[in-house]
């Protein structure tokens, strides 16, 4: 073993060295030849390397283009296709993570300088490509491998799961894991699987969103063409009846626009109308939360997630109707997103996600008379995290239950509803009625961030257990 060991490191100092030395015309393949290690230990050996370069550019808990154009040639130089990149660099920022939590809690109190630092670096983990499979074209100057690619344009090395190498073809529509007819028709997705299909999945329904967009965009343009080709046949009829000598031709003519005018008007509404727009951040935040909970689980853990993508006022969702003051009021509560999992450590979670909305109206007689109509609608949003936890691996948890307020730590912009300890069960609950966003990968992060929000909830709550192993 130790035989072998050394064996490595010595092929490891050879290589640095002749990556050094060899600015371009470096082979990796040639190189291992003339080495007395075999293509399997030295293929290990390069997955170590890139693991390194990977994790020394995390050292400021942000990543520079410089730094993610250096990763991803060193993995080109080291012959590691995109998809066995991924899954080097998806292993590293896992272990640097877990390795600073460690250290910010090894004495049982996160500083709000370390919880900055953590929160900054998981951003720079969440902070990754989308998930479509590409075509990969062939480096220069490394074998060519059958790869995975996520980017569509420049290369760029997510850092939380490390997608690498350019493309320059542009990506196949994305397939689904689920029912997509169903779907269209209830337009709620629910599955069980891994985090890589559950992100696949995610990237069909970023793509059927933009998809629908795009045709509702345009047949917005038809239908207003239409308005603006009735509105032009009624001025030239005006014109042509107030004209005595207006011909019967001129007559039929503009008839004939203000027809097409309709039909384009009507079609254009009405094919609008069936194309339904997600909302993003719904899938977005569980994007973003399928990226941290990954930090966590085991690799082929499986996660349950559904997403209720209905209106939150849709009729399924009414509780009861009542009058606050002089507002007739609808009430309407929304569970769009549940998730439910487990950690490497045997905890299970669940986290649902809730929208409670009301839709109120009143009327009005004004002075003049008139009866005037006004609307209003107030949201609010509540968050729930449940773990489930296993009493031998916290076996102090029910005697720290007393102090749990103390270790909460939330955004300034939520509140705290209640937090609950129940033998193995321990659940914390938070609401806001502040506009809350979660937006896609390679864009700038919403000042109030679904998924901090999630993430700050998870860490105080494991603030908590881990003082009570």
């Amino acid at each position: 073993m130790d035989a072998k060991k050394e064996l490595e490191t010595r092929f490891q100092k050879d290589l640095v060295a002749a990556l050094n030395a060899s600015k371009a015309d470096f082979n990796f393949s040639q190189f291992v030849d003339t080495c007395d290690v075999s293509r399997e230990t030295a293929d290990a050996v390069a997955a170590k390397l890139l693991a390194t370069v990977f994790v020394k550019s995390l050292k400021d808990h942000v990543i520079t283009d410089k730094e993610e154009a250096h990763t991803n040639k060193i993995a080109r130089r080291l012959e590691i296709s995109s998809s066995r990149q991924k899954e080097i660099l998806n292993r590293a920022g896992k272990a640097k993570y877990r390795a600073e939590l460690a250290a910010a809690e090894a004495d049982g109190v996160i500083t709000d300088e370390e919880r900055d630092a953590l929160n900054t670096l998981l951003g720079t983990l969440l902070d990754s490509d989308g998930d479509a499979p590409q075509t990969v074209a062939p480096q220069k100057d490394s074998v060519t491998h059958s790869t995975s690619q996520k980017n569509k344009t420049q290369p760029h090395v997510s850092t939380a799961i490390g997608a690498a190498a350019a493309t320059t073809a542009v990506a196949p529509a994305p397939s689904a894991s689920f029912d997509e007819a169903k779907f269209r028709k209830t337009l709620v997705y629910q599955s069980k699987g891994t985090v890589k299909s559950l992100l696949a999945d995610l990237n069909f329904l970023r793509h059927f969103d933009k998809h629908n967009e795009k045709r509702s965009q345009i047949f917005r343009i038809v239908g207003y063409t239409g308005i603006a080709c009735l509105c032009l046949a009624a001025v030239c009829l005006l014109f042509v009846l107030g004209t005595p000598r207006g011909s019967q031709a001129a007559k039929t003519a503009v008839i004939a626009v203000g027809g097409i005018g309709a039909i384009l008007s009507i079609t254009g509404f009405a094919m609008n109308a069936k194309h339904s727009n997600l909302e993003d951040r719904r899938y977005e935040i569980l994007h973003g939360l399928l990226k941290l909970l990954d930090k966590d689980m085991a690799d082929e853990a499986h996660i349950e997630a559904k997403i209720d993508f209905r209106p939150h006022n849709h009729s399924q969702k009414l509780l009861r109707k009542g009058k606050v003051s002089y507002w007739n009021v609808k009430f309407y509560m929304d569970r769009w997103l549940e998730v439910r999992g487990n950690f490497v450590d045997g905890t299970k979670y669940t986290i649902t996600l809730i929208e409670k909305q009301q839709d109120r109206h009143r009327t009005k007689r004004s002075a003049s008379g008139k009866l005037k109509h006004k609307y209003k609608t107030k949201n609010s949003s509540e968050a729930i995290v449940n773990l489930k936890i296993k009493q031998k691996r916290y076996p102090q948890a029910r005697n720290k239950y007393n102090h749990i307020k103390n270790a909460i730590k939330l955004p300034s912009w939520v509140n705290l509803k209640s937090v609950t300890a129940d033998g193995d069960q321990l659940t914390l609950r938070t609401t806001t009625s502040s506009k809350w966003d979660a937006v896609g990968p390679k864009t700038k992060r919403p000042a109030k961030d679904g998924v901090n929000w999630m993430a700050m909830m998870f860490l105080s709550m494991y603030r908590l257990l881990n003082v009570s192993k």
